[in-house]
């Protein structure tokens, strides 16, 4: 993930950022198996974010010779937290 991406996010859309990629051994991170899972787990927490309430901000997904990485800046705070586990008891999509 880059930071500076991060950093540029957070300036223009203030809120909480939710970062998600794949974490793939080896030195292949594109492919079309790699790109679907990608996807799906976005989607599912696209939906999570929306059952819960929580809105969108802006969505960018950038995909990259060192694999798929997607953000999302949200107006949730704590809330976020509560969604998705902290690192500790994160849940696992």
């Amino acid at each position: 993930m880059e930071p500076r991406t991060q950093k540029e996010l957070l300036e223009k859309y203030p809120g909480t950022l939710i970062c998600f990629m794949l974490n793939i051994p080896g030195p292949e991170k594109v492919n079309e198996l790699f790109e679907k899972v990608f996807y799906e787990g976005l989607e599912k927490i696209q939906n999570k974010l929306e059952t819960e309430k929580i809105s969108t901000e802006v969505r960018l997904v950038q995909e990259n010779i060192t694999g798929y990485e997607g953000y999302l800046v949200v107006k949730a705070g704590e809330k976020a937290y509560d969604c998705f586990g902290r690192d500790e008891d994160r849940e696992t999509v």
